[in-house]
């Protein structure tokens, strides 16, 4: 390919000609053939919500950058302010480029000694929305002299706020639902697995599980899979539709920082990163535990293969990791609340990793353990085997031999 272009940028003929048009139906077989994957395995971007809130086409949507419907939105909201702006890039003088977000470098290789876990910003665009709390401070709640990203991002996160709360209902039956179905593919009744999950529970739990599945105790299984599927499908959507208006109101942060954009704001920009990197370094320090004082009971427990099984071993350590991340995690929180006055910023547990391999900077494949396993479908066309099961052969080979360094080439024969 580069050759082509070489020879065709030298000398233009018949040649060069008929190699450039090759180029060209590569690139749009290539371009076509990610669009049948995405549609394929059912990975399509929700455009519709960003679409009714930003004024635009479909069309727009799909083909246009992120950074063109931010302003699209912005320039909408200045005219509902009596103001007319240009969506024409104006010659900024601006010519330093900010620092990007810190991420920590990781020791590379094969970690099977401890789960590894860790917390996350709730939300990027929190960061973002820090502006609209310091206005409120600095500006004794006078709505008229709200600034603009202000006002549209407190909008966009009301709107996703509400999508969120009804989203948590169908997770929760979803999740309870799951219960039930894991039970019943291990050959048992619909009533019987109904029963035993309400009689293994206490309080809360018990209320929800009873809310949502006693009234399945009296139908069959049939019943049971058409109300699941239904119950999955208007989960996906809301959550397509949140997710989208997340991911969207990310991109603000990008268009406030691009100084080629009719809205560029420098200040808003660098306190982003400035106020991220400044965050999650502080509570870096904070949570520095040994992990040997976690693990203590298990350590014991196994007593050098001598006691429980590794897979026991290994099973009580990434849920003693849930339970102390849980608790790290609100006080991780309380220790933001103090230093930034607010309790706006908050840090989230996300997941533990166990096993898993570092090969770079946010470069790593694991097992991922959550409260219950999630298993997607590779992105592989015509690939029979789940991502779980990808990734746990890839570990297989990883541990048959750990003094392999050539990570890569462990992932491509897996693959």
């Amino acid at each position: 390919m580069n050759e082509y272009y070489e020879m065709a940028l030298k000398e233009i003929n018949a040649t060069t000609a008929e190699q450039i048009r090759e180029v060209a139906k590569y690139c749009i077989i290539d371009t076509l053939s990610c669009q049948r994957l995405m549609v394929k395995c059912n990975v399509i971007n929700e455009y519709r919500e960003v679409v009714s809130i930003s004024f635009l086409s479909l069309y727009d949507a799909h083909y246009f950058a992120g950074g063109m419907k931010v302003c699209n939105l912005l320039g909408a909201s200045t005219r509902q302010r009596g103001l007319l702006t240009s969506t024409i890039s104006c010659e900024q003088t601006e010519s330093e480029s900010f620092l990007e977000a810190y991420v920590f470098p990781p020791i590379k290789g094969f970690k099977n000694k401890h789960p590894v876990t860790g917390l996350d910003f709730a939300s990027f665009f929190k960061f973002n929305n820090q502006d609209f709390l310091i206005w409120f401070i600095q500006h004794n709640n006078i709505p008229e002299e709200k600034g603009l990203y202000a006002d549209v991002l407190e909008y966009l996160s009301t709107k996703r706020n509400e999508m969120k709360k009804c989203l948590a209902p169908l997770k929760e039956k979803k999740e309870d639902m799951e219960l039930v179905i894991a039970s019943m593919n291990k050959g048992l009744s619909l009533p019987g697995v109904i029963e035993k999950e309400l009689a293994n529970v206490k309080g809360k739990k018990r209320v929800s599980l009873t809310k949502n599945l006693y009234h399945f105790i009296n139908k069959v299984r049939h019943e049971f899979v058409v109300e699941y599927d239904s119950i999955c499908f208007d989960y996906s959507c809301l959550d397509a539709k949140q997710y989208a208006l997340k991911v969207y109101m990310n991109t603000f942060y990008g268009t406030a920082g691009d100084s080629k954009s009719p809205f560029f704001l420098q200040a808003l920009a660098g306190s982003i990163i400035s106020a991220g990197q400044k965050n999650i370094k502080l509570d870096a320090d904070f949570v520095k535990i040994p992990p040997e004082r976690c693990f203590q009971e298990c350590d014991k427990a196994y007593d050098n293969s001598n006691g429980i099984s590794k897979e026991k071993y290994w099973s009580r350590m990434v849920n003693v990791s849930m339970e102390v991340m849980e608790k790290l995690c609100d006080k991780v929180n309380d220790f933001l609340r103090k230093d930034n006055g607010s309790s706006y910023i908050k840090m989230a547990y996300e997941k533990v990793l166990f096993l898993v391999v570092f090969i770079g900077k946010k470069k790593y494949y694991s097992i991922l353990h959550e409260r219950k396993r999630i298993i997607d479908k590779s992105m592989r066309v015509n690939n029979t085997r789940t991502l779980h099961q990808i990734v746990e052969d890839v570990l297989k080979e990883t541990i048959k031999d750990i003094s392999q360094t050539d990570l890569n080439e462990i992932i491509k024969t897996a693959v």
